[in-house]
């Protein structure tokens, strides 16, 4: 999920106090201007409140921030990389959990008095999930069979997220994002009622608040569009959770479940679960993922396909039932890419024993269980120490030398990027300190890798035979780090590491071994004409426009240009045979002829077909 965060102190102090109870959430989605509404409510507001955050799950960034800029009060937006629904207003939620006891949840399409956000303040309470849209259902009836709650009753059994105060702690409960399916994802209110009566206990309460729904046709159609949703699921936890206790007996089985539970089971059963990992299978690669609840390692599992590795989510958010699907192990690590990897390294050295390779792949990359199997049986056979599959032309890159080549099987380079590494175990062994440089998603750690893979030429390669897809563009997600650091900072770091190492990053293709079985090297022309050539199919929207290599490639690309300015750097660069000469000293012919040709495109076969 991609945050942004701008605030803004309006003209009129008192509208935000930290003293205040409560934190404001909005959820946005495909209606902007009514962003500009509930400003102007909330402007009019008598009552003081600690802030607004924004969670938008549509475009039409500008216009939020516009509609924001309005605002006499401080305003965070947090920019969904696709639409999650209301259950984002959730996630925002429990990132801060711990920095307010209360959250007040409005539509973007509610519109509300001066006082609607005093009245919520005041009937806030820890037990209590209060709210405007409230209904109490029959106990052997239907989803719609259903009367409107009174303002104070306190036996609803529904409660609308759109005019709603509800205490803090109930995000900090896993379970609530955990036990909720993807096929209800949209249907979060009804989920939360249900959790929150007979979970946690609570009563569920009409306010004495007003609000008003501004009504359009988006509203109407989704309405529509979920409504069998909205039957299916509530016959599903009516059936789940039975007749209900009285409120006290849950609150005193959810009391003492609590207690036995933070007496003893957390760390138990993440041993045990942990143990079980570690001993359940013979299969000798693992693939570490820095996952999310939108992530696609689910893909990378199939039910008909014999798998050859063990897939362990180091996840930096709360995954749900579907997200945890395909996962042999998970374990939680709120933050960025880096620091997860780092930590759960340090904390887990028998993998080292355990696997023979180790992949470290981001949760955008598509791609399918035969194509792993052939990636890792690829990579032992060329007994690498660094490897990364291409990137097919379609994915997100700003790294032409990681894109497909398709007129090679491989090719060896001093360079694989971070999105997608497989190492070698005793390789990764050597290199996984090097996360503990960068704070954010590990640019440049690449350099203290193949530092310590020296002389590069015969251990690094990527393999174009076997390529994957890159599915957003780098940067979008950030890999759960949500800290807004400059990471030019630990990109700095680690320049600084790799100076006093002796050693600096470049990106060269070194040689490789065409579809045809030729082995040619970058001391030859044809090398460099194929290189050049594949490049000319690749797709220039695709290129990232985040760092100045991307800029030069796409420009390049553009210009019809990028073959002349290679061929032009060759011919400087090999003038009199000076690559041709240290290749030899290298010992390129080497490296090839302890190749089987015939087993790389036996492999290569197996998917291909």
């Amino acid at each position: 999920m991609d945050s942004s965060n701008r605030s803004n102190q309006g003209d009129q102090p008192g509208l935000t106090d930290e003293k205040a109870k409560a934190e404001i959430i909005i959820c946005t989605f495909e209606r902007p201007a009514n962003l500009s509404t509930t400003i102007e409510c909330l402007n009019r507001q008598k009552h003081s409140f600690r802030g607004l955050t924004i969670w938008n799950n549509g475009p039409h960034i500008e216009t939020i921030k516009n509609s924001a800029r309005k605002a006499r009060f401080p305003v965070k937006i947090i920019q969904s990389h696709r639409n999650i629904g209301g259950i984002g207003r959730f996630y925002a939620a429990r990132r801060k959990r711990k920095l307010h006891p209360y959250f007040i949840f409005i539509d973007d399409d509610q519109a509300f008095n001066d006082n609607a956000i005093q009245t919520l303040t005041n009937e806030a309470d820890e037990k209590k999930l209060v709210a405007w849209w409230t209904f109490t259902h029959s106990e052997t009836g239907t989803y719609w069979d259903r009367r409107a709650t009174q303002a104070g009753e306190i036996n609803a059994t529904y409660c609308g997220t759109g005019g709603m105060v509800c205490p803090a702690h109930v995000f900090a409960n896993k379970s609530l994002f955990t036990k909720l399916s993807k096929k209800f994802q949209f249907i979060e209110d009804l989920w939360l009622s249900f959790y929150c009566k007979y979970e946690l206990g609570m009563q569920l309460c009409k306010t004495k608040a007003d609000f008003l729904m501004i009504e359009d046709e988006k509203d109407k159609n989704q309405w529509t569009n979920l409504r069998p949703l909205k039957e299916e699921f509530f016959a599903i936890l009516k059936n789940d959770y039975k007749k209900p206790k009285t409120i006290q007996a849950i609150a005193q089985h959810t009391e003492s479940k609590t207690q036995i539970q933070q007496q003893s089971m957390p760390t138990a059963t993440k041993d045990q679960e942990l143990k079980a990992f570690k001993s359940k299978s013979n299969r000798k690669n693992l693939i570490l993922t820095r996952c999310g609840n939108h992530s696609l390692h689910p893909g990378w599992s199939s039910s008909e396909i014999e798998r050859t590795y063990d897939i362990a989510g180091i996840a930096y958010e709360d995954l749900n039932l579907d997200s945890s699907q395909g996962l042999d192990f998970t374990e939680t690590i709120e933050g960025a890419k880096s620091p997860g990897y780092y930590q759960w390294i340090h904390d887990n050295q028998w993998i080292f024993e355990k696997y023979e390779y180790i992949g470290l792949f981001d949760d955008d990359i598509k791609t399918n269980t035969s194509t792993l199997n052939a990636l890792f049986e690829y990579t032992k056979i060329l007994n690498l120490s660094i490897v990364q599959p291409a990137l097919t032309s379609e994915s997100w890159s700003g790294l032409l030398i990681t894109k497909q080549h398709r007129s090679f099987l491989h090719r060896w380079t001093n360079f694989v990027e971070i999105m997608c590494p497989i190492f070698s175990s005793g390789t990764l062994r050597e290199c996984s300190d090097g996360f503990k440089y960068h704070d954010g998603g590990g640019g440049c750690t690449e350099a203290h890798w193949i530092a310590k893979c020296s002389p590069v030429l015969g251990k690094v390669a990527i393999i174009d035979a076997l390529p994957v897809t890159h599915t957003r563009q780098s940067g979008s997600e950030g890999s759960g780090d949500r800290s807004h650091q400059n990471h030019n900072i630990s990109r700095n770091r680690m320049r600084m590491v790799m100076a006093q190492m002796g050693f600096s990053l470049s990106k060269d293709n070194l040689c490789g071994i065409t579809l045809d079985g030729n082995f040619l090297h970058m001391g030859d022309i044809n090398f460099i004409n194929l290189v050049n050539n594949d490049a000319l199919h690749l797709n220039p929207d695709r290129i990232s426009m985040k760092n100045k290599y991307g800029q030069f490639i796409k420009s390049s690309l553009l210009l019809n240009n990028y073959h002349a300015k290679n061929v032009e750097n060759f011919e400087a660069f090999n003038k009199g045979g000076a690559c041709q000469e240290l290749l030899e000293q290298l010992g390129a012919a080497a490296i090839y002829a302890g190749i089987n040709y015939n087993e790389l495109m036996a492999i290569y076969s197996k998917t291909s077909q």
